[in-house]
């Protein structure tokens, strides 16, 4: 059922916030943020082996309202979240101006069926919809 394999993973993702498991992973992440090409590349390599994680997940609430470059109002942005060496799949959702965007992206050589994990991703998501009545 949709609804409570929602409320399961609702339920899991709020413990895992008040454990400092999702901190861990979300410093390494942001650790990369500005660090220098050079000195980040040779954090990578001895951090590589250390990882607890081979996935990223994250939801970016953006802006509820249109932005604009001129009169170009932006249509619609899609979050990157790049992948480290083993690092299979990055999942990342942005939401703005009433819209909510995904980014996928995945190293083929361990995520090779990623087609179909697309469309399970949209299965899933047409499901949560029918049964909101949306």
């Amino acid at each position: 059922d949709p609804l409570e394999r929602l409320a399961a993973i609702r339920a899991e993702t709020m413990r895992l916030k008040r454990t400092n498991q999702a901190e861990g992973a979300a410093s390494l992440v942001a650790a990369a943020s500005g660090t220098p090409m050079t000195l980040l590349s040779l954090g990578l390599k001895a951090a590589a082996d250390r990882r607890p994680f081979n996935m990223t997940i994250t939801n970016v609430p953006g802006p509820q309202f249109p932005l604009y470059l001129g009169e170009a109002r932006m249509l619609a942005t899609y979050p990157l979240v790049p992948l480290w060496q083993y690092h299979g799949l990055s999942i990342a959702l942005f939401s703005y101006s009433g819209t909510m965007n995904w980014g996928v992206v995945a190293d083929y050589d361990l995520v090779p069926d990623m087609g179909e994990f697309l469309a399970c991703i949209r299965s899933s998501e047409q499901e949560l919809l029918a049964a909101a009545g949306a």
